[in-house]
């Protein structure tokens, strides 16, 4: 678990000068995607909302088809573009990015993002913070909270609101060193300090926020943002253009075919992180395509076959959760296991799928599903 010392500041902290690098890629989520503005790389855990204002209404973004309160577009704080999170009792929202560079062990970092709250909202959340870790946290999981702290968080009791239509939330914090995703959102724990009833109602209580124009910059040892020269970086284009040359589907690359887990464990790696982030990215490009994820396991895992049953469906459930938790349908995904049709380390067997592995399968083609068919692949329920 990752100790860092953290000084927090709440709507006071300001920099006289912010000269640095921003560390944030597509910090007002205003990158053009084509000729539109995208959140890319931005990824969503749970179903956090992309606006787009425009008075001209040639590039406004708005889910006209849902019928919400919050939907109504406001002016963002910077550009056009922004996003939306919602927060109940039992739900929260977060994005998530790799930073631009990894962060550096005992080095101070300024962060800075600006909120708004829904004017329909009948409650305040009480604390927002951001967790940086070397790989992307599974927060869409129930004990994701728990297991991946934030190392930033501001709290105000009595809620977080400002009298201005956009406010910001800023503060210093020290990294431990490695760090290479930051996550936002909401940490709380338990469900009685989460919000700030805004108004006396019985419904459901309900906090929507807006955010934009995230920053991270390395400081110096004065407090004030380091200048260091940006790398040469692929343009969002280039981005996207590499994306779409990779063989998925009936073709998919051997690299993107299967995760390991390490031997005995269901526990995804910052590899299989890696892996996942792609896939995600590829089916919410392709709507039409389905994934078929084969959990396996073997006696170098456990030598009791039941007990390898039980790791080869936790391994298939883990990328599920996965998958799901970012915003990939669960009528897309098919889980499957397997105890035998994978080779055990050191083994002399001729089959090419490890055991401590989860393989997956890609196609938007019905017929493919008899290719995976066999015996030894048991469907979860």
């Amino acid at each position: 678990m990752l100790r860092l010392k953290i000084s927090v500041l709440f709507l006071t902290y300001t920099l006289t000068q912010l000269i640095g690098q921003n560390l944030v890629p597509n910090p007002g989520f205003e990158d053009l995607r084509g000729k539109r503005p995208s959140m890319f790389p931005w990824q969503m855990i749970n179903t956090v909302d992309f606006f787009v204002y425009d008075e001209t209404k040639q590039q406004q973004i708005l889910k006209t088809k849902i019928k919400d309160k919050n939907f109504k577009l406001r002016p963002a704080h910077s550009g056009k573009a922004y996003v939306g999170f919602r927060y109940w009792p039992r739900y929260s929202e977060y994005i998530v990015v790799e930073l631009l560079k990894p962060l550096e062990a005992e080095q101070q970092y300024y962060f800075e993002m600006y909120m708004s709250i829904s004017q329909h909202s009948n409650a305040y959340l009480r604390s927002i913070g951001c967790s940086f870790y070397h790989f992307k946290p599974p927060y869409a999981q129930k004990d994701g909270i728990i297991d991946f702290p934030p190392q930033f968080q501001v709290y105000k009791r009595g809620g977080l609101i400002d009298t201005t239509e956009w406010f910001k939330v800023a503060g210093v914090f020290s990294a431990e060193g490695g760090e290479r995703f930051m996550t936002i959102g909401n940490f709380t724990k338990y469900n009685n300090e989460k919000f700030k009833r805004r108004k006396f109602g019985f419904g459901k209580r309900e906090a929507y926020y807006y955010v934009d124009d995230v920053a991270l910059y390395k400081l110096d040892d004065f407090g004030y943002p380091l200048y260091e020269k940006p790398e040469p970086d692929k343009s969002p284009n280039d981005t996207i253009h590499e994306f779409s040359e990779l063989n998925f589907g009936n073709s998919l690359e051997n690299y993107y075919k299967t995760v390991l887990f390490p031997q005995r464990s269901s526990e995804l790696t910052y590899e299989a992180y890696k892996k996942l982030g792609v896939i995600v990215d590829y089916m919410n490009d392709n709507p039409s395509v389905m994934i078929w994820i084969i959990g396996h396991a073997g006696i170098s895992d456990n030598p009791d076959e039941n007990e390898q049953q039980k790791i080869a469906q936790k391994r298939s459930r883990e990328v599920y959760i996965f998958l799901t938790g970012n915003r990939i349908n669960k009528n897309r995904i098919i889980m499957k296991y397997s105890t035998s049709g994978c080779i055990d380390r050191n083994s002399d067997d001729n089959k090419s799928i490890p055991c401590n592995s989860a393989e997956f399968f890609l196609s938007d083609d019905k017929e493919d599903v008899k290719k995976i068919n066999t015996p030894f692949y048991n469907q979860l329920p």
